[in-house]
């Protein structure tokens, strides 16, 4: 199998553009062209795993740094139990609602969507997945009175490439 190496993809962006006076550019070109073809497939070696907290007082976490979407998956967020209790499950599947859903629910009055989360244990807890300015995050409908402890499969976004770190999945 054919196989290039950060040096090896640098030279040929430095053949291609032959300009001197870019060539302290060249990892920026080929990282916004790893990042360009990230944000049009997710892969494998993508995939991660995180644990997020809506902190207690809160409405709201953010999804981590990395965060490009979630894994599709049944359940791509789940409420971690802790401490774990003997036979008893350690996580708790959530059900995920954009703010447009979670308006038309409400509009109908469910009782069970206002629940506390400390309420809603062994029954899915509900969540608002949203963005604003960028910022993927999940949000209760009402201030957590403890914490809630979430772990979450996503597709990450993978680190920068330069000649001290020059090992990429792509290459």
């Amino acid at each position: 199998m054919f196989q290039l190496t950060f040096e090896d993809i640098r030279r040929r962006v430095q053949i291609g553009v032959d300009r001197d006076d870019l060539g302290d550019l060249y990892s920026d070109y080929i990282n916004q062209g790893i990042r360009e073809i990230e944000n049009r497939c997710s892969f494998n070696y993508m995939k991660s795993a995180d644990d997020i907290t809506i902190e207690e007082g809160d409405l709201t976490a953010s999804m981590p740094d990395d965060f490009k979407e979630l894994v599709r998956q049944t359940s791509p967020i789940v409420q971690v139990v802790t401490p774990p209790q003997p036979n008893a499950p350690a996580v708790f599947p959530v059900a995920l609602y954009s703010r447009q859903q979670m308006e038309r629910l409400n509009s109908a009055a469910s009782p069970w969507i206002f629940a506390a989360p400390q309420e809603q244990l062994g029954r899915r807890l509900n969540l608002i997945f949203d963005v604003e300015d960028s910022v993927w995050f999940v949000s209760l409908l009402q201030a957590a009175t403890a914490d809630v402890p979430l772990r979450v499969n996503y597709y990450a976004y993978s680190d920068l490439v330069n000649a001290e770190q020059p090992d990429h999945p792509l290459f």
